[in-house]
């Protein structure tokens, strides 16, 4: 199951064009918890360790 347990630490980096962006815990935990909620759906995402997550706009 990808969601995450209680007191488990997450940590996110965020790039856009090449730049990392600085995000506040609260917003690290809000990203990583959305996106692991939405990815416990999928077979494959289970249980990850480490995601990566590529959007390009064309």
């Amino acid at each position: 199951m990808a969601k995450p347990t209680e007191g488990e630490k997450l940590k996110v980096r965020i790039v856009s064009d090449g730049a990392v962006l600085k995000a506040k815990p609260f917003v690290q935990e809000i990203v990583a918890k959305t996106v692991l909620g939405l990815l416990g759906v999928l077979k494959g995402a289970e249980d990850p360790k480490r995601l990566e997550i590529t959007i390009e706009r064309s």
